[in-house]
């Protein structure tokens, strides 16, 4: 009788194990769906942001003429880095807003003829690599959280 038990017993701790562990691999399968929409949400206010404060206040094509390079410097390091194999990783946030920032810059200066004067390339550094890397930890702290066991059973 009581070895029919223990194996009750093991047996709910691998259903809850089991449990714990797809809902894992489901909150990273919803991440790979849709991370690159919080780095264009980054690019983008950046965007935005820097336009109003410049005085292109909701004016599209002033958006537009410094949103474009980095548009296109984020969507080509989202494809070189494979960033939707291990959304999540903070390397990935580190090269991403560094790949953002270089190529933009490179983008923006030879391409677009725009200026680049250095309080410019620093506002921006700070802007994509801790913005890009900032919400990719708190993403790992939600998961973490959200997959911890609060409920511990004392006979386990």
């Amino acid at each position: 009788m009581f070895i029919g038990e223990v194996e009750i017993h093991e047996a709910s701790i691998e259903a809850r194990t089991l449990a714990r562990d797809t809902s894992s691999v489901d909150t990273l399968g919803g991440m790979k769906r849709w991370f690159w929409m919080l780095d264009a949400f980054v690019v983008i206010s950046f965007a935005v942001i820097g336009s109003d404060v410049h005085g292109f206040t909701y004016r599209l094509v002033g958006i537009l003429r410094v949103l474009g390079p980095f548009l296109i410097a984020l969507a080509g390091g989202i494809v070189l880095l494979r960033v939707w194999r291990n959304p999540l990783s903070l390397f990935n946030g580190f090269a991403l807003g560094g790949i953002t920032l270089t190529a933009g810059m490179l983008m923006r200066g030879y391409l677009w003829n725009e200026g680049t004067p250095r309080p410019f390339m620093l506002v921006s550094a700070a802007w994509f690599v801790g913005l890009m890397v900032g919400w990719r930890v708190i993403a790992i702290g939600f998961v973490w959280f959200t997959n911890r066991s609060w409920n511990v059973d004392p006979r386990a």
